[in-house]
């Protein structure tokens, strides 16, 4: 049989835009011959697997030929992937190929992509704002090295459910980016800023949110 072990990815801690290279350490056991290992990655928790064959070092240890994709954004920026190895000798119709995790496809590790934009000081400048002001804000944002065509916009509505309309912030100084709230009826509006990029490496439009894991949570004003 095979024994596949010691599986790494790099970089360790991939974000939206990064792509990922696999490498595993392969060892033939019981005189298993001819190893074919692959990788097999998908978007998401769900759909077709892509295939990349994977080349040995000659010390057994195997590399993916071509890197996982950048996430399109999908389920999180979670990506699910899985080892096979097919290889020929004893007993190998019964057991080729393996695979790693042992579950495979139906049960595949995974990685969530971290954003690759980070967010801070989140400004309001009027506290109390009067039906007829639009509400100035600003927000800081910094790229990863490897982001493109960023564009950031305050997302925001009116009342406490519904849908949200973006409205595009304009880049002032260093990494803030300015906008305002448009004018809304009496009472409650909400809003947060969203960050949607590409990367050098990634052809997909992703985003990224502040706060966080917006719009479960907002800022809001009455």
């Amino acid at each position: 049989g095979v024994v596949i072990s010691n599986v790494t990815k790099v970089p360790a801690s991939p974000t939206l835009v990064d792509t990922v290279w696999i490498s595993a350490k392969v060892e033939p056991r019981a005189g298993a011959v001819n190893l074919q290992l692959r990788t097999h990655w998908r978007f998401g928790t769900g759909g077709t697997y892509q295939v990349i064959g994977m080349t040995n070092d000659g010390a057994g240890r195997y590399t993916a030929t071509n890197r996982i994709s950048a996430s399109n954004g999908s389920a999180g920026g979670r990506m699910e992937y899985y080892l096979s190895c097919a290889y020929t000798g004893y007993q190998s119709n019964l057991a080729s190929p393996i695979t790693y995790p042992k579950t495979g496809s139906a049960g595949p590790t995974s990685y969530v992509a971290r954003p690759a934009v980070t967010f801070s000081n989140a400004m309001q400048y009027i506290a109390n704002p009067c039906i007829t002001q639009e509400v100035p804000v600003s927000v800081d944002v910094f790229p990863y090295s490897q982001v493109t065509d960023e564009v950031v916009y305050v997302v925001y509505r009116s009342g406490v459910s519904g849908g949200f309309d973006p409205r595009a912030m304009t880049k002032g100084v260093g990494n803030t980016y300015n906008g305002a709230v448009p004018r809304g009826p009496a009472g409650t509006m909400q809003y947060y800023f969203e960050a949607a990029y590409t990367g050098l490496e990634s052809p997909y439009t992703v985003s990224s949110w502040y706060p966080t894991n917006a719009p479960a949570s907002l800022y809001t004003y009455t």
